[in-house]
């Protein structure tokens, strides 16, 4: 009887690691990259304390070559943000408005800074905090460099 208890008990340890590591990541849209077999999975869009919005997603990278960050997601003309995501907004199709990523008193984007490329079948978890849309907006559009819109995601609390 022993060794089926030991399985047993080894098996709901299993069990219980995979459900909460899978529930974790689970995303609430996804947006299809320009580039194949590459994605923006949004994890989490929530208002925060301080009139703010918390954007965390994860790019991931299903092809076989290298997806390059670079520049590439910075907002444009920025040299300082080479490495970042600085070039997501978000649409308030509510209010008409466009919402940028926040800077802090030096320029700097409020947001995942000194990234490196993402390796073949690998992925990158980043965020960005942006100023809170009015409380009418309940639902924003995210537009992510290199990926398709994700229109009508919900804003948390």
């Amino acid at each position: 009887m022993r060794p089926f208890s030991l399985v047993l008990s080894l098996a709901l340890v299993v069990l219980s690691l995979a459900s909460t590591t899978s529930g974790a990541g689970k995303a609430l849209a996804t947006a299809d990259g320009e580039a194949p077999d590459t994605r923006a999975d949004i994890i989490e869009l929530k208002r925060t304390g301080g009139d703010q919005v918390m954007l965390r997603f994860t790019i991931v990278n299903e092809s076989a070559k290298t997806f390059l960050m670079g520049d590439r997601m910075a907002e444009p003309g920025g040299n300082k943000d080479f490495g970042t995501v600085s070039g997501v907004h978000l649409l308030d199709n509510t209010n008409k408005k466009k919402h940028f990523v926040l800077r802090d008193t030096e320029g700097q984007c409020v947001c995942s800074k000194g990234l490196k490329d993402i390796k073949a079948k690998e992925s990158l978890n980043v965020w960005a905090r942006f100023p809170a849309p009015p409380d009418s907006a309940q639902k924003v559009t995210i537009v992510i460099p290199r990926f398709v819109p994700v229109d009508d995601v919900a804003i948390s609390r």
